[in-house]
């Protein structure tokens, strides 16, 4: 999880419109500042309210809450208090939710259903975020060329495949391929490379697959962007995620001299 984002995804309206039913959230976010949640469930328009009750920035929010679609009337007994706790565990970050007065078990349940679905939703979009992160980074290290940034996103042991075959290699043999790759790509006058598009589906927790459509410009093509594909497999079962298998989609040096670059 990138710094903040746990946080952000607690406070953050856009965010948790994300997964949260598509609900509008406003509130000033501070201590005693009262919060709506304003959507629609099943056909049926509602506006849920509530107040902040306690928040320590990264730490800690608890607010009430009273929806009038299913406990009315509006009186103190029927609040509930939801309390989420942020805490780190090594590289992860845990999240620990409380809702108290269920006193009525199909209530309970329902709560309980919802909440596993949001939060459910809350982890993809933070894995989402930490993926799109990871290649950003790429995204600016390959297109300098520079080979001891872009070994950083992989693993210590990686997969590079293509039409002609696959290659498992060590980090230390992926630096040496890599240098021997950027070398070539100065050869032909690469000029910049950039991420056109992305395509994420999450395998599990700990594997994600990522398609990307790169756009790479060369000196004798001036601003006409070659685009090609390559699909990528990211583990993220250690700190920051990694890359441990690359798929390039199309015969690069019958590309290239397609293109007249050879």
């Amino acid at each position: 999880m990138l710094p903040g984002a746990g946080w952000k995804a607690l406070v953050d309206p856009e965010f948790i419109r994300q997964y949260m039913f598509g609900v509008d959230v406003v509130s000033e976010w501070k201590e005693g500042s009262t919060i709506t949640w304003k959507g629609e469930w099943q056909g049926r328009h509602y506006e849920d309210r509530g107040r902040i009750l306690r928040m320590e920035p990264e730490r800690l929010l608890q607010y009430s809450h009273f929806s009038p679609l299913s406990v009315p009337p509006d009186v103190p007994e029927q609040y509930h208090t939801v309390t989420i706790t942020l805490s780190e565990d090594g590289a992860f970050t845990l999240l620990l939710l409380i809702q108290d007065n269920n006193p009525i078990e199909a209530s309970r349940d329902h709560s309980q259903k919802n909440w596993e679905m949001m939060l459910g939703k809350l982890e993809e979009l933070l894995e989402g975020e930490v993926v799109t992160h990871l290649f950003s980074e790429y995204e600016n290290a390959f297109s300098l060329l520079d080979v001891a940034r872009s070994a950083e996103f992989f693993a210590d042991t990686s997969i590079s495949a293509g039409p002609q075959g696959g290659i498992a290699q060590s980090k230390a043999e992926f630096i040496r391929l890599a240098g021997r790759a950027a070398e070539f790509y100065k050869s032909v006058g690469q000029t910049s490379a950039r991420i056109l598009s992305m395509q994420g589906s999450r395998i599990s927790d700990e594997y994600s697959l990522v398609k990307v459509h790169w756009g790479v410009t060369f000196r004798k093509t001036g601003e006409r962007l070659i685009e090609f594909d390559v699909s990528y497999l990211v583990q993220k079962t250690g700190p920051e995620p990694k890359i441990i298998l690359f798929i390039a989609h199309q015969d690069e040096e019958k590309a290239m001299k397609e293109l007249g670059l050879l």
